[in-house]
């Protein structure tokens, strides 16, 4: 099949057609209070995950999204696991940050609506070492928004089956969350 495959109208897809076009919707959910499990959104179906954070503040003060893998609703949350980079631009001033923590951060995020990111996730339903990339934004309020790029692995080799999403401080004040799937 041509990539991308060629549509026609009033024609049929057969399903090894569709299996091989683009992004599956899997989850959606709503942040609120101080964490969101998404269960069963990962599995075998799919090599790795998109997940679109739009609307995202805590009403509080800037904050980063975090987030543990989850077997059921048990997260994978042993001490010094997930390993974590960020990269961010603040108007002309590029900084640096990293981290080992019981959950990895993967996005920050501000006190008002403006903030997106999108968070692709690497290999959670196979029994290796999970790893994930982001790239996302953030308004201080001040008119020039801060750009985000994260990388975190999560150094345990076990299959996972959800994700809990949180924030380092305070509670989801609004926030929507897409998951998608898709191979590679």
């Amino acid at each position: 099949m041509a990539t991308p495959p060629d549509f026609s109208v009033g024609g049929v897809l057969t399903a090894g057609q569709m299996n091989q076009v683009g992004l599956w919707k899997i989850a959606q959910a709503t942040l609120t209070g101080t964490a969101v499990n998404i269960t069963s959104c990962f599995s075998s179906s799919f090599d790795s995950y998109r997940i679109i954070v739009s609307d995202l503040a805590n009403g509080v003060t800037a904050a980063y999204l975090q987030f543990q893998l989850l077997t059921g609703t048990t997260p994978a949350n042993a001490a010094n696991t997930y390993k974590w980079q960020r990269l961010n631009a603040n108007n002309a001033v590029v900084a640096g940050v990293s981290g080992s923590d019981t959950q990895g951060a993967i996005a920050a995020f501000g006190t008002y609506g403006a903030n997106a990111v999108s968070i692709d996730i690497y290999d959670p339903a196979k029994s290796l070492y999970t790893k994930a990339t982001s790239v996302g934004m953030y308004d201080q309020n001040s008119g020039a928004p801060v750009t985000e790029q994260f990388a975190v692995a999560h150094l345990v080799a076990t299959a996972y089956d959800g994700i809990r999403l949180m924030p380092s401080g305070g509670n989801f004040y609004s926030g929507k969350v897409t998951v998608y799937g898709y191979r590679l």
